[in-house]
């Protein structure tokens, strides 16, 4: 095993991911971050319970509401460099589920 420097750039899951797998992956790490979008977006149902700052909507449509706020914590993984998402903890999950 080997260490290699990442630089700390909100990408640097994406990297060292792509770093440890340089041989098979044909990815960047923009591409990588637009394949776990895609894939959180079409799998919504495997993980809506990571989200943990939902509340209660006064709507009475929550299911509506969690879709919402999922749906706009999956955008911020649109943003390159920028890793503060509650679904960050998804990310590994969701890239082992796609590779």
């Amino acid at each position: 095993m080997k260490r290699y420097p990442i630089p700390a750039d909100g990408d640097c899951f994406f990297a060292t991911v792509l770093k440890s797998n340089a041989t098979r992956s044909p990815y960047t790490t923009a591409g990588l971050r637009k394949e776990v979008y895609d894939h959180l977006l079409d799998n919504q149902d495997h993980y809506t319970d990571f989200i943990t700052n939902v509340e209660t909507s006064t709507t009475g449509n929550d299911n509506g509401y969690i879709d919402m706020v999922y749906k706009q914590e999956t955008d911020y993984l649109r943003v390159e460099r920028l890793w503060s998402t509650e679904l960050a903890n998804t990310i590994p999950l969701a890239v082992s589920n796609i590779t």
